[in-house]
């Protein structure tokens, strides 16, 4: 079991990262503290996963424990992909118990994932395996589900040959998405295309909060 020590400053909201909670928040106690009424975001789902939680599979579970040794009520919000649910406040001088569970995993090749999104190419693709630029453009009718950071989302499209292929997503220029790797076969304009997102549910164990001595 890891621990983690978060020092909140008065109100101010914190996010649980692994520079400000270094031995993460799954598998480990948090202990919060320094501060008064605050909100206390997780990092997003992918760090989450990458970071601290290796072997990851879809159904994987781990404790979460959030000690509250603020002066006021401590609130925990999901960050990108991280879903909380149930109470999601712990007041002052209380522990919350929490189990946090893989609900998906952005690596389409993976047991139980599945797509968070869908959309289809709004434009030919010509193979280009031999370019020397590490990355390619895949154009889309739309990016919804799409995220931003790099490595977060995996784009997952058909071939005009029917196989399937799939990058990690670089960046997203409007509706260009830009992906590791070559075009290894040819993509056909309206060739459907898959977005997977890692995402991981929060739960509250219990509708009540054990009383602790403040450290």
């Amino acid at each position: 079991m890891r621990f983690s020590v978060v020092t909140n400053a008065s109100t101010t909201a914190q996010a649980l990262t692994a520079a400000n909670a270094t031995e993460g928040i799954v598998n480990a106690w948090v202990v919060a503290s320094g501060g008064s009424a605050n909100t206390n975001t997780t990092d997003t789902a992918t760090a989450i996963i990458n970071n601290f939680w290796p072997n990851a599979y879809v159904g994987a579970v781990a404790g979460v424990y959030i000690v509250n040794n603020n002066s006021g009520t401590m609130t925990l919000a999901g960050g990108s992909g991280v879903t909380i649910s149930g109470t999601a406040t712990i007041p002052t001088l209380a522990l919350g118990m929490y189990r946090a569970k893989i609900t998906n995993l952005n690596n389409p090749a993976l047991v139980g994932a599945v797509a968070t999104n869908t959309t289809t190419t709004s434009a030919a693709v010509a193979a280009n395996a031999t370019q020397s630029s590490p990355t390619s453009v895949i154009p889309v009718a739309a990016s919804t589900g799409i995220l931003t950071v790099a490595g977060a989302s995996v784009l997952s499209w058909v071939n005009t040959d029917g196989t399937t292929s799939s990058s990690p997503v670089v960046s997203v220029s409007s509706l260009n998405i830009t992906v590791v790797g070559p075009i290894t076969k040819p993509i056909a304009s309206g060739a459907a295309v898959s977005v997977f997102n890692n995402a991981i549910t929060i739960t509250r164990m219990f509708s009540t909060v054990t009383a602790i001595t403040a450290a």
